[in-house]
C-alpha cells in the first residue's frame, strides 16, 4: 500500500487502517493494545445485549397483547431500560385517552421515586417537557442536585403517548448509542401502547354496539308481542297465553273461555273525530277491560299494569279477552255483562262523550276446541255470527255456525291459484348513490293483486306461502322474471345489479344454486348483475351450514347482501365469517334517524361496522332530506326508498331508467 491510498483510506474510514496492518496495532505499546481490545470487547458486548433486548421485547410484547393494559406495557419494559443504563429513578407520564393530560404513573418494586413527579413539574413549568415532546429525541436536563433528569418521548407517528422520565448521575451513562437504543426500546413500548388502547377502544365500541342492539332487538321483541297503542298483547303473544292456560287447565280438570269482542261502528269515530280520537278510546276501553277482568278472573294476581297477560288486543278495535275457571254459560254470561257495564258508561274524550256498543263471540275450553288457534277460530266464528245478526249482542259459538271457514284456509286456496292465473308481479325499487346521483342497484318486490283487483299485503302471504311450500315456486318464478328483466336491460345498455329477497325455506333448499344458475344461463345473465337479500334471521338459523351455502353462491361471483340489518340476532362474531357484500340497514333505524339520538348511535355504529367489513352500505326507508343529509355526513353513500322513488312497474322502471 503506498502513502496516496494509506490517506485515502484513512479519509474514507477511521478504524479500517489498523483492521488493514495488524502489525502496526501490535506495534503498540502493551497498556494501548490492551485498552483497544477492551474498547472492542466492551462495544461487542454492548451490541449483544442490544441485539438481545431488541430480539426479546418484541417476544415480550406478544405475551402483553391484545389483553394486556398499560401498566402490563410499561412493566414489560422496565427491565430492559435497566439494563441499557444505570437509571436512579424511572417513571411514565402517560397521555390520557383525549390525548390532553399526561399522568404520572411508576411500575416495578423501587424504580419509582418521590422526586420524580417535582421533577416533572419543574419541566412543564420550564418548558422543557414541551421542548422534549416537540424534539421527539432524548433530552437530558441537569438539576442543581447534581443529578441528570432525562425526558424521553414514547410516541408512533404523529402521536404523542407519553414520556420516560428518568434520572441518572453520570451523564457518560448514556452515550449516544445508548440514547438511540432507548429510543428504539421505547418505540417498540408505544406500539405495543397504541395497539393495547385501539384494540380496548374497538372492544369498547362493540360492546356499546352489542348493548345498543340488544336494546333494540328487546324494545322490537317488546313491540312484536304487545301492542303498542293499549301495551296489551298482541294476537301472537296472546295466543301462547291460551295455550299455557290451556295446559294448566289440562292438569287440573278445570275449563276456560276465550270472548272476542268488537267495538260496534267504531269505524265511524276514525271517520268523523280522527284517528287520535279513535286511539283514546281504544286505550280507555283496554283499560276498562283489564281493570274489569281483574275483579274476576282468578288470574288477577298475575296482572300488573304494565303486564296484562289476560287481555288481549288483536288489532284495530278487536280485544280478547281469556277467563279460567268457568265452567258455565250463566257465569260467562256474567262476565261479559260485567264488561257490558263496564263499556256502556260515556267515554270523555277530546270534549265529545261517546256511547259505545260492543258484539262479542265465546269458545270455550274443553267442549269446543283443545288448541288454540282452533279457539280463537272459533270465537271469531261466533263474533262473525253475532255481528250478522244486528251487532250488541254476544253469542256462544255453536257448530251450526260454519265449518272450517278460515280466513288462512280461504287465502292459502286463493295462493295456491295466484301464480296459475298470473296474479304475481314484481315492482322494482332503484338504489341510489346519492355522491353521483346514479342508479347502483335495484330491488325486485313480490306483489299480488287477487282475481278481484285487491293487492295482498306481503306479510300476509309470504309466510304461508312459506308454511304451505308455495314459496318454492313462486321463488323460482322471481328469479325467472329477474332473470329476464336483466337480459332486456343488458340489451339496453343497462349494467345494474338487480337484488332478489330469499326467504329460509328458499336458501335451505338443497336444489336452490343449481334452479338459480341454470336460470342465469339461460338467460346469459353474468353473476355479477345478481344480488341475494337475505333476513338476519335466514342467515342466524344454522351457522355453519349458512356459511357453506353462502360461500358456494359467492364462489360463483352471485352478490350478497342481508336485508334489515339490526333487527334480527346476528352475532358480532359470526357476522365477519360470512362471506357478504352489502349490509342494508333497516327501516326502524333510519325513520327517526335526524331526531332521535338512539337511532343515530346505532346507524352509525352499523355504518363503521360495515366500513370495517369492507361491506357496501345501503339504508333502507329513506323518505325526507333531513335524513339524506345525516347519512351522507355519516359516509353512508347507498340510498334507498321513497325519496328517491316509489317501487315501479317493470315499464315505469324501463322509463326511470331512460330519463336518468
Amino acid at each position: 500500500m503506498n502513502s496516496s491510498d494509506s490517506t485515502r483510506m484513512s479519509n474514507h474510514c477511521c478504524w479500517a487502517k489498523p483492521m488493514a496492518e495488524p502489525n502496526t496495532l501490535l506495534a503498540l505499546p502493551a497498556g494501548k493494545l490492551q485498552e483497544r481490545v477492551d474498547f472492542l470487547e466492551e462495544l461487542n458486548r454492548w451490541y449483544a445485549n442490544e441485539l438481545d433486548i431488541l430480539s426479546s421485547i418484541a417476544v415480550v410484547y406478544q405475551h402483553c397483547l391484545p389483553h394486556g393494559n398499560s401498566e402490563r406495557i410499561l412493566g414489560a419494559t422496565l427491565p430492559f431500560l435497566q439494563r441499557i443504563a444505570p437509571f436512579n429513578a424511572i417513571g411514565f407520564a402517560l397521555t390520557d385517552e383525549e390525548g390532553l393530560n399526561f399522568n404520572l404513573r411508576g411500575v416495578g418494586s423501587g424504580s419509582f421515586d418521590v422526586t420524580l413527579p417535582r421533577l416533572l413539574d419543574q419541566l412543564i413549568d420550564n418548558g422543557q417537557f414541551g421542548w422534549a415532546v416537540k424534539q421527539q429525541l432524548p433530552t437530558i436536563y441537569r438539576q442543581k442536585e447534581q443529578v441528570n433528569v432525562l425526558a424521553c418521548p414514547i410516541a408512533v407517528p404523529n402521536q404523542t403517548l407519553g414520556m420516560m422520565i428518568a434520572t441518572f448521575e453520570d451523564e457518560r451513562a448514556l452515550p449516544p448509542r445508548a440514547q438511540r437504543l432507548l429510543m428504539a426500546v421505547l418505540q417498540h413500548c408505544a406500539y405495543a401502547l397504541h395497539n393495547v388502547r385501539l384494540y380496548h377502544q374497538v372492544e369498547r365500541q362493540n360492546h356499546y354496539l352489542e348493548k345498543l342492539i340488544t336494546e333494540r332487538n328487546d324494545q322490537l321483541e317488546h313491540a312484536s308481542t304487545y301492542d303498542a297503542l293499549t301495551d296489551l298483547p298482541t294476537r301472537e303473544h296472546f295466543q301462547e297465553e291460551v295455550r299455557r292456560e290451556i295446559q294448566r287447565a289440562q292438569r287440573d280438570g278445570s275449563s276456560m273461555a276465550l270472548i272476542l269482542l268488537d267495538i260496534d261502528f267504531f269505524k265511524r269515530i276514525n271517520e268523523s273525530l280522527g284517528h287520535a280520537v279513535g286511539d283514546l278510546i281504544l286505550k280507555r276501553v283496554a283499560q276498562r277491560l283489564a281493570s274489569n277482568v281483574r275483579e274476576y278472573d282468578p288470574l288477577s294476581r298475575l296482572v300488573q299494569s304494565s303486564d296484562i297477560s289476560h287481555v288481549g288486543r288483536f288489532g284495530g278495535d278487536e280485544f280478547c279477552v281469556l277467563l279460567s275457571g268457568q265452567n258455565a254459560q250463566s257465569q260467562i254470561n256474567a262476565i261479559i255483562e260485567r264488561i257490558s257495564r263496564a263499556l256502556s258508561e260515556p267515554f270523555k274524550v277530546a270534549q265529545h262523550e261517546l256511547l259505545l256498543a260492543f258484539s262479542a263471540g265465546v269458545a270455550c275450553y274443553p267442549d269446543h276446541a283443545a288448541e288454540p288457534e282452533k279457539l280463537l277460530q272459533l270465537a271469531e266464528i261466533a263474533l262473525h255470527q253475532a255481528k250478522q245478526r244486528g251487532r250488541n249482542r254476544h253469542l256462544l259459538y255453536q257448530p251450526s255456525m260454519g265449518q272450517e271457514s278460515l280466513h288462512q284456509l280461504a287465502l292459502g286456496n286463493k295462493l295456491r291459484h295466484a301464480l296459475v292465473n298470473g296474479q304475481f308481479q314484481l315492482h322494482y325499487q332503484p338504489q341510489i348513490d346519492i355522491r353521483e346521483h346514479q342508479v347502483i342497484g335495484i330491488e325486485a318486490l313480490l306483489r299480488w293483486q287477487d282475481e278481484s283487483g285487491d293487492w295482498i299485503p306481503p306479510n300476509h302471504f309470504i309466510p304461508l306461502a312459506e308454511e304451505s311450500g308455495m314459496i318454492t315456486p313462486i321463488g323460482a318464478w322471481v328469479i325467472e322474471e329477474v332473470c329476464r328483466l336483466q337480459s332486456q336491460l343488458q340489451k339496453q345498455g343497462y349494467s345494474i345489479p338487480v337484488a332478489i329477497n330469499i326467504s329460509a325455506h328458499q336458501f335451505t333448499h338443497a336444489t336452490f344454486l343449481d334452479s338459480l344458475l341454470e336460470t342465469m344461463r339461460r338467460h346469459q345473465v353474468p353473476a355479477e348483475l345478481i344480488e341475494l337479500e337475505l333476513t338476519e334471521r335466514a342467515i342466524m338459523q344454522d351457522v355453519q351450514e349458512t356459511i357453506d351455502r353462502l360461500q358456494a353462491i359467492h364462489r360463483q361471483g352471485i352478490k350478497i347482501s342481508i336485508d334489515d340489518f339490526g333487527t334480527g340476532y346476528s352475532s358480532l362474531s359470526y357476522l365477519k365469517r360470512f362471506p357478504i357484500d352489502i349490509l342494508k340497514i333497516d327501516r326502524s333505524f333510519i325513520q327517526d334517524v335526524d331526531s332521535n339520538p338512539e337511532d343515530a348511535a346505532i346507524v352509525n355504529t352499523i355504518i363503521a361496522l360495515g366500513k370495517s367489513l369492507n361491506l357496501q352500505l345501503i339504508a333502507e326507508g329513506v323518505e325526507r332530506a333531513e335524513q339524506v343529509r345525516f347519512l351522507r355526513e355519516q359516509g353512508c353513500y347507498g340510498i334507498q326508498g321513497y325519496f328517491y322513488s316509489r317501487p315501479l312497474s317493470e315499464a315505469d322502471l324501463l322509463r326511470y331508467l331512460e330519463l336518468g
